[in-house]
């Protein structure tokens, strides 16, 4: 069974992610740094996890956080990740790809994913390569 670590698992796009995947066939666990998100997932049954303890055995990591917190949050969430793991995040998260990725360089086997034509053009631009998806 694959290990998922949700990353904002009670924020707003957080919270609907872990109603989808709650009872899904993955083995989940959910990170949340907010005293609001939390009690909004005890609501749900839903505890919440320490990230040393899932994200390092965590087979895909999903980054559910705002915007402003995608780049101190990916600099601390990645370098835990284990070799081959996967990490994705949020369209509206696009805006700030190229931080993300050249502020904790990626493991040779790792890789960042983000969702959407937006996010695939700032990450060719973060990677140094011009393009344009279709």
């Amino acid at each position: 069974m694959q290990k998922v670590t949700l990353v904002g698992a009670g924020g707003k796009m957080g919270l609907r992610l872990t109603h989808n995947l709650k009872n899904s066939g993955y083995e989940m666990y959910y990170l949340e740094v907010s005293p609001q998100g939390i009690e909004k997932l005890k609501e749900k049954g839903v505890s919440t996890s320490l990230p040393d303890k899932c994200i390092p055995e965590s087979d895909m990591v999903i980054l559910a956080v705002p915007d402003v917190a995608l780049e101190k949050v990916s600099a601390e969430i990645i370098p835990m990740m284990k070799t081959g793991s996967l990490a994705v995040t949020l369209d509206p998260a696009a805006a700030l790809a190229q931080a993300a990725v050249s502020v904790s360089p990626l493991k040779d086997d790792q890789v960042f994913m983000l969702s959407g034509r937006i996010a695939f053009e700032s990450l060719l631009q973060a990677i140094g390569r011009q393009g344009r998806s279709n």
